[in-house]
C-alpha cells in the first residue's frame, strides 16, 4: 500500500512538472516561424505524421480523444494549447487542414443522398414485412407441398 501511494504521488508530481514545462514551451512555439527548431531549442522533440483521420492513433500519443479534439479544432498553421495525456503532455501544430474540398463534397452529395434514401426505404420495407408476418396466419398444406416437391 505504501509503495502504491508513493507511486501515485510521484506520478502526480511528474504530471505537474510536465504540464509546467509544456506551458513554458508552448508560448514560444506559438509564435515561432520554425516549429521544429523552436521545439529543439526548448529541449523537446517535434514529431510529424501523415494525415490523421478522426479516431486514428497519433504517433507516440495513440488514440486520445482530448488531443484529437484539440487538433481538429485548429486551423492550418495553428499551434494548440498543451494537452495532458496519460504519458505526458502534447502540443499540436496543424500543418494541413483535415477534411474535403467543398467541390468534392458537392460532387458526392447526390450519391450520399441516394444511398441514404435507399437505406431508409430498405428499413421501412423490412419493418413492414415484420409487422405483416406478425399479423398473418400461415398454414402449410403438407399434401400439396409434398406433391409439388416431389
Amino acid at each position: 500500500m505504501k509503495d502504491r501511494v508513493r507511486n501515485d504521488v510521484l506520478r502526480e508530481k511528474a504530471g505537474k512538472a510536465a504540464s509546467a514545462k509544456a506551458a513554458a514551451v508552448a508560448a514560444p512555439l506559438k509564435s515561432a516561424a520554425d516549429f521544429a527548431a523552436a521545439a529543439k531549442k526548448a529541449g523537446v522533440e517535434a514529431k510529424s505524421s501523415e494525415l490523421v483521420a478522426r479516431g486514428a492513433a497519433l504517433p507516440d500519443v495513440g488514440v486520445n480523444a482530448q488531443v484529437e479534439k484539440a487538433a481538429f479544432a485548429l486551423a492550418a498553421g495553428s499551434v494548440g494549447e498543451p494537452v495532458v495525456t496519460a504519458d505526458g503532455t502534447t502540443i499540436v501544430k496543424v500543418l494541413e487542414p483535415a477534411g474535403r474540398e467543398p467541390s468534392e463534397m458537392a460532387a458526392s452529395r447526390e450519391s450520399v443522398r441516394q444511398d441514404l434514401l435507399r437505406e431508409r426505404r430498405n428499413d421501412f420495407f423490412t419493418a413492414y414485412m415484420v409487422k405483416a408476418r406478425q399479423r398473418m396466419k400461415i398454414e402449410l398444406n403438407r399434401d400439396v407441398l409434398n406433391s409439388i416437391l416431389g
